[in-house]
């Protein structure tokens, strides 16, 4: 594409074009997220099992992020993160209900005064729209803020996710921008092999509990994939759109002695997917090796419609890179954090450059260098005591200084439903 031409189509994805120039329609934005799907459980990330060909087939058409991470090991923290581009200890929402009790419950909620992914997109003039099948990122906790059309927390199926989609196919053709946030569950655990898919569990080798394991986790991606194919292909959006794939966070198969998720900030949660498609090809097709996160998703979609940056924000956009691959504003720190227990057992992570610090409350620093040891076996703390330093000194600057959220600590009400679906989903005892 010469650059006249890219200049064009970024004007017109950017939202600018003026009463001037014959008014172009700017793109459907949809993110899709997988929930609990890691990234290395993905071909296009190298994994050996065919768990995506579809989303495959995008990857090879648009913007992968090698090097992708989420705000927190567990869903509601993440996802608040990926909708304000605030970290956890920001906007609030931390409180751990994996660990909690029905009689403990401490549920928070996204702070209203902090603008969503949705209230931008609104403000741009898009239709807003959202399935949530996660009752962690429901309106329970303030994530319908924004939207026109809010349906969640009810952890039925990709299927019941599509038919939704569907059953607004006449809003949605309306003629309107639109911006369409789908969070699917079926990857989550418990795993349940899929009919169709079965052949994962069919591989010739000796049964195995922890193969057969990650075999039904599998399964259950490669009928997400078929299922956001299904709609991409429905909904044409091969077709002035751009199209995010993501997820809230990874999940653990005994990398680090855990299994599941909310349990630690190591990569198999933090790092996750980022795919980026953009049918009008204005954005190259590339693979990105710096580091980004979901902070940085918010300021980019404000930048693609045309919005002023917020300073609240702390992520940066990515379209620079998306664009050519590169930016100039030198590294930054990024910064994760997950509620354990109580204030007494935290996680911290910071990912500067190569270099990625976990510092866990009680506990002592582990250091890791993300170029060399990327699944984080060999701790090197005790070799550069000054990267670990410089990397706590780099959280605490941005927690002492980033703008909080007070009003996000309110405690949710939570109905007998609301409680019988965590407890299906593991998070309650």
């Amino acid at each position: 594409m010469n650059r006249a031409l890219l200049a064009a189509v970024a004007i017109a994805f950017a939202g600018c074009a003026r009463a001037a120039a014959p008014p172009v329609r700017p793109p459907n934005v949809v993110i899709v997220l997988l929930d609990a799907v890691r990234a290395d459980h993905l071909p296009f990330y190298g994994y050996p099992r065919d768990t995506a060909p579809f989303l495959t087939s995008l990857a090879a058409r648009g913007v992968v992020f090698d090097r992708a991470f989420s705000a927190s090991g567990w869903t509601s923290p993440a996802t608040a993160s990926l909708f304000t581009s605030l970290y956890p200890f920001q906007h609030g929402v931390i409180w751990n209900i994996r660990r909690m009790r029905e009689s403990q419950f401490r549920f928070s909620r996204v702070p209203e005064d902090a603008e969503t992914i949705a209230e931008a997109m609104k403000k741009a003039g898009y239709a807003t729209f959202a399935v949530s099948d996660n009752v962690s990122a429901s309106a329970l906790g303030g994530f319908d803020a924004g939207f026109d059309r809010f349906q969640g927390g009810s952890d039925a199926s990709a299927s019941a996710v599509n038919r939704q989609v569907k059953e607004w196919r006449s809003e949605l053709a309306s003629g309107k921008p639109y911006f369409l946030y789908l969070h699917y569950m079926d990857a989550h655990e418990p795993y349940l092999p899929q009919q169709g898919f079965d052949g994962f569990l069919k591989d010739g080798l000796m049964p195995n509990p922890r193969r057969d394991f990650m075999a039904a986790y599998d399964s259950e991606i490669r009928l997400q994939d078929a299922k956001v194919q299904g709609l991409f292909e429905q909904f044409h959006w091969d077709t002035n759109t751009i199209v995010i794939v993501t997820s809230d966070h990874g999940e653990g198969f005994h990398d680090h002695g855990l299994v599941g998720h909310a349990n630690s900030l190591y990569n198999e949660l933090l790092r996750v997917p980022l795919l980026v498609f953009s049918s009008a090809a204005a954005f190259p097709a590339a693979r990105i090796a710096t580091p980004v996160g979901h902070v940085d998703v918010l300021p980019t979609l404000r930048e693609i419609a045309g919005l002023p940056p917020d300073p609240r924000n702390v992520g940066w956009s990515l379209l620079p890179l998306l664009r050519e691959g590169r930016w100039t504003r030198g590294e930054r720190p990024l910064l994760a954090h997950l509620m354990e227990f109580d204030e007494k057992h935290q996680w911290k992570a910071v990912v500067l450059g190569k270099w990625k610090l976990i510092d866990r409350v009680p506990g002592r620093p582990e250091l890791y260098d993300l170029e060399a040891d990327f699944a984080e076996r060999h701790d090197v703390s005790a070799q550069h005591p000054a990267e670990v330093a410089a990397l706590r000194e780099a959280y605490a600057r941005t927690e002492a200084t980033a703008p909080r959220f007070t009003d996000a600590a309110r405690n949710a009400q939570l109905t007998p439903e609301a409680i019988e679906k965590l407890k299906a989903l593991g998070y309650v005892q």
